[in-house]
């Protein structure tokens, strides 16, 4: 009886197309009922959790129609933002080293905003930039997982 419905299992499984039913054979096939240790069974829980919310993402990309046209154009104009974004960076940081160090050239005793200035702008704009680069990256309208990959890198 039991090597009869592994194998109606089996055949239903290779006649159904990959994507019937998806979030059904996530949901009530995905749980190993071999776990015994309590932290095992709580990361097996939450990687399943987390395999559905990708599934759930990846359903709503599907169903996402822009036109070719517009998300081209929107590619275009992040892409141009971050290269400005870079270049004003890249021109505040020379503007202040170059200020410290002629600062430094004409005056003994700096006060302490001149000392630190490179130091407090560079801090800020690693702190500004990668909130900025996650704005302009929804504009390019990745999958979540691709954009990630983006800033990563």
């Amino acid at each position: 009886m039991s090597c009869r419905m592994a194998k109606n299992s089996r055949l239903s499984l290779a006649s159904a197309s990959d994507e019937n039913f998806t979030f059904c054979w996530r949901v009530f096939c995905a749980w190993d009922y071999l776990i015994g240790n309590p932290e095992a069974a709580e990361c097996k829980g939450a990687a399943i959790v987390n395999n559905i919310r990708e599934a759930i993402v990846e359903e709503q990309e599907k169903k996402k129609d822009t036109s070719l046209a517009v998300l081209i154009s929107l590619r275009i104009l992040a892409n141009i933002l971050v290269l400005l974004s870079l270049a004003g960076s890249i021109y505040i940081i020379y503007f202040v080293v170059d200020r410290s160090q002629k600062l430094e050239q004409e005056k003994p005793e700096l006060t302490l905003w001149e000392k630190n200035e490179v130091s407090v702008v560079v801090s800020l704009i690693t702190m500004i930039a990668p909130s900025a680069f996650e704005l302009v990256a929804q504009l390019e309208m990745y999958h979540p997982r691709t954009s990630l990959r983006f800033q990563l890198a």
